[in-house]
């Protein structure tokens, strides 16, 4: 795992650590009630990538958060367009760029919540998923 992927797969966890439980929701990559700023701070939930999109490094690496015409909001890579669906290539496409997670199982594992946590796992919960991957990951290049 390279250290750049490292340091901001860490730093998504540490931000959710600190996160309130009732903005955390593992549902949706961003909540129902977003009205469209970068920051979420009208008070909307979202999940990991979504939150992700909100850490100024992280944005300038390239995550950003949109809205689709049915008001759906996505995780995208800067200059992409998201997919008009609840689908995830998207997410996945920035989760590939941003963290080096290009195998899908690991995406899945960390921001897909049917595939490893509840969904209505706690942002605790989701950060020590993370903690978890990285330390597998450096262990696997040992």
């Amino acid at each position: 795992m390279k250290a750049v992927h490292r340091r901001r797969l860490l730093m998504l966890a540490a931000f959710l650590r600190k996160l309130p439980r009732s903005r955390f929701n593992f549902h949706h990559w961003v909540g129902p009630y977003w009205k469209g700023s970068q920051d979420l701070a009208c008070g909307t939930a979202a999940c990991a990538m979504g939150w992700a999109a909100t850490i100024p490094e992280l944005r300038r690496a390239g995550l950003r958060l949109v809205q689709t015409v049915q008001g759906i909001g996505h995780v995208v890579l800067r200059g992409q367009e998201p997919e008009d669906t609840y689908g995830s290539a998207t997410e996945r496409a920035a989760a590939s760029k941003v963290f080096g997670i290009t195998d899908d199982d690991q995406f899945n594992r960390l921001f897909i919540p049917e595939h490893t946590l509840p969904g209505d796992a706690t942002p605790k919960r989701v950060a020590r998923e993370i903690e978890r991957y990285v330390r597998e990951q450096e262990r696997r290049a040992e």
